[in-house]
């Protein structure tokens, strides 16, 4: 399956450089045609050799264009390496320039460029394509290479954002994880000490406590390992929490819920408004005679 992704991903490249190249080719071949009012050596070449022309000279830049990327991505310039790396990606510009001029060289003189002209030797063709083609070839090398950079950039931002959002996930998660283990011992041992004081006092009371503890300790175990639920479900649980409380301080507490229909399906942290009620108890309720 690995291969299978990987060897998709090495079309889908070939097939965007292949693509980007020949249309850049038909954008030249129209500024020739634009031109050729202009220029007489334009006018000689009818759109159909233009256009062949240009695709024999893009389709070098599609060859090179690999090379480009490879460069970019080991001569990245960042940080501490900035200069440097700059260095190497000019060092490799005038190799691209070179290459090109040889490709050029090559083949063009085989589809009548320059025009009514014989090369005797190929050193003469190298050299009349580096003077005339080089400014434009250095152009098209820095287009491509900030094409490439810009990507490049774009996927480590890409990269590094999905890593903080996994890390603030992992983070809330854990965070979460502490909170229950530290809630549920806490409020174990406050019941545990309110059945305690009643069960010689008001057996009744104790055994209510103790029935309504059941019931809300099988609803926080069903929950446990779900980090989210809806609100409805966290106010269920809440209520079976103020059963027990209530239980404990009697008429001392009385407790009114003002809840939203519309906000019942909303997800909440599980155990996010046990601890606020509870604190509210503790220092709210059980402070006063």
């Amino acid at each position: 399956m690995e291969e299978q992704q990987k060897f998709k991903r090495i079309l889908i490249r070939g097939a965007v450089i292949v693509g980007a190249w020949t249309a850049v080719a038909f954008v030249f071949t129209v500024t020739q045609s634009l031109n050729a009012g202009l220029s007489d050596y334009a006018k000689s070449f009818s759109r159909r050799d233009s256009f062949i022309l240009q695709l024999v000279s893009c389709f070098g830049w599609m060859m090179l264009t690999p090379l480009i990327l490879k460069g970019a991505k080991t001569f990245l310039p960042i940080d501490r390496v900035l200069y440097r790396n700059l260095f190497f990606l000019f060092l490799l510009g005038i190799l691209v320039i070179l290459l090109q001029a040889t490709y050029q060289a090559v083949t063009l003189p085989h589809f009548g460029y320059p025009k009514n002209r014989i090369f005797s030797t190929f050193s003469e063709a190298f050299t009349l394509m580096l003077a005339k083609n080089s400014l434009i070839s250095a152009s098209l090398y820095l287009v491509t290479l900030g094409i490439i950079l810009t990507g490049i950039f774009y996927e480590m931002f890409r990269v590094k954002e999905l890593k903080n959002s996994e890390l603030k996930a992992n983070l809330t998660q854990a965070r979460l994880q502490v909170l229950k283990m530290q809630l549920h011992p806490h409020f174990l041992f406050n019941t545990h000490n309110a059945i305690s004081e009643l069960i010689h006092k008001d057996p009744n009371r104790a055994e209510k406590i103790l029935t309504n503890l059941s019931d809300l300790l099988r609803i926080s175990f069903e929950k446990l390992d779900d980090e989210e639920i809806p609100l409805q479900q966290e106010l269920e649980f809440i209520a079976k929490y103020i059963e027990i409380e209530q239980t404990r301080f009697q008429e001392r507490l009385q407790v009114e819920m003002k809840i939203a229909g519309n906000t019942l399906d909303a997800i909440v942290p599980n155990m996010i408004l046990q601890p606020l009620v509870e604190n509210a108890i503790n220092h709210g309720i059980a402070p006063l005679v």
